[in-house]
Formats: C-alpha cells, structure tokens, sequence
C-alpha cells in the first residue's frame, strides 16, 4: 500500500486515515499523494566527466509526474474559490 500523505500525517487513527483518502480532493478524480524519497547517488565517473544529463533526466521524470497532481489541486482550489465568492454563508 503506497503511504499516502494521509498516512504519513494522520497519526495513529486508523479510521481517520482511512476516512480522509476516501474524502480527498484528489480522491473523485481518481489521484493521491503519496510520499517517496529519492537519493541519487553520483559514481566517480558521472562526477569526474560532469556529464549530469542521466540525473537531470530522472528528476525530470520525477517532476513530469508530479505535473497531473498540481494541476488537480489548482481546479480543486479554483473550484472552492468560485464557491467562496458566489455564496459565502
């Protein structure tokens, strides 16, 4: 199971959790966060030829997917700030 941002902020209440994956924003769309580290490690040879375009390749596919998940956010604010100027009681 991928550690959700949920998971990974959401403490120690299991329902909790389970119930703000299911009520996330991304959640109708079919998108979540999850959270990954990544640790690039340089070979002497990639730093001794300064030739980085493999590591600049990888985190531009890491960015790249990252794209979809920032563009939901931004509808789902948008969406929320129509709602807030049209009726805000």
């Amino acid at each position: 199971m991928p550690r959700t941002l949920q998971r990974f902020r959401g403490g120690p209440n299991e329902e909790r959790i389970e119930f703000m994956e299911r009520h996330a924003v991304l959640a109708s769309q079919g998108l979540g966060v999850t959270l990954e580290q990544v640790s690039i490690f340089l070979e002497t040879i990639l730093r001794q030829s300064c030739d980085a375009s493999c590591v600049q390749a990888i985190l531009d596919a890491i960015i790249d997917l990252a794209i979809p998940v920032t563009l939901a956010y931004q509808d789902a604010i948008g969406d929320l700030e129509v709602a807030v100027l049209t009726d805000p009681v």
